[in-house]
């Protein structure tokens, strides 16, 4: 069994354990692990783990994206060239993320039986389709899906954002 130490150690303070020690942590674990309101959850498999990465490097690439073209607004003349490329680049490797997790989503049964079911959706289109598979959404990247999929760079005409 695998648990969040800081969930841990906020449920010890619950139960007013303020001292920290070996033996009061085991005792507090114990009690912890014995919680019937505890959610027991399996590890995700490797497809999944594999994917959860793709997502999260191409919501980084969004982000340095974005920093980017907020940067290029206020930037002399003498860096928007080198900013310029920067954001070409960008763009490219998003593209690159997206061919990576549409071949992964291919490769997993599961998650390509997922997709199809997602894309069979009038109005969800392939960005659409990726911010809601995405199997654990990174909150700083974006708020709820369609917030992702609106301000994404990489939208095409056959995604409709929601509101």
């Amino acid at each position: 069994m695998l648990a969040n130490p800081g969930r841990a150690r906020s449920f010890a303070h619950g139960l007013g354990q303020l001292a920290k020690s070996d033996r009061l942590d085991a005792r507090a674990l114990a009690r912890y692990a014995a919680n019937p309101e505890l959610k027991l959850r399996d590890l995700p498999d490797a497809e999944t783990r594999n994917l959860r990465e793709l997502c999260a490097r191409r919501d980084e690439l969004v982000e340095m994206l974005v920093a980017e073209q907020n940067r290029l607004e206020h930037a002399s003349a003498a860096v928007k060239g080198e900013i310029n490329g920067h954001i070409d680049f960008l763009r490219k490797r998003i593209k690159h993320a997206d061919h990576d997790i549409d071949q992964a989503v291919k490769r997993s049964a599961v998650w390509r039986e997922k997709s199809e079911l997602l894309r069979s959706v009038p109005g969800v289109g392939k960005v659409l389709c990726a911010s809601l598979r995405d199997p654990q959404p990174n909150p700083r990247a974006c708020g709820p899906c369609g917030q992702r999929a609106a301000t994404d760079p990489a939208l095409t005409n056959d995604t409709v954002a929601l509101p």
